[in-house]
């Protein structure tokens, strides 16, 4: 049985990760307890293309791609 304090493992979605790249406090305490207990973030390969999508397009939209 997980001791109480434990946090189940978790997979990050697109939303998440973005919050967490934009330093949201709340985000980055749940992150650092996480990192504690399993020693690395995890998201998916379509989470990755939907962040990297957006940066992307942040870019062009600013004209630096």
């Amino acid at each position: 049985m997980a001791a109480p304090n434990d946090i189940p493992e978790a997979l990050l979605d697109t939303d998440t990760l973005s919050f967490y790249r934009r330093s949201h406090p709340q985000v980055l305490a749940h992150a650092a307890a996480y990192l504690r207990q399993y020693g690395q973030l995890v998201f998916s390969e379509l989470t990755r293309y939907e962040v990297m999508r957006g940066l992307m397009a942040a870019q062009a939209a600013r004209g630096q791609f």
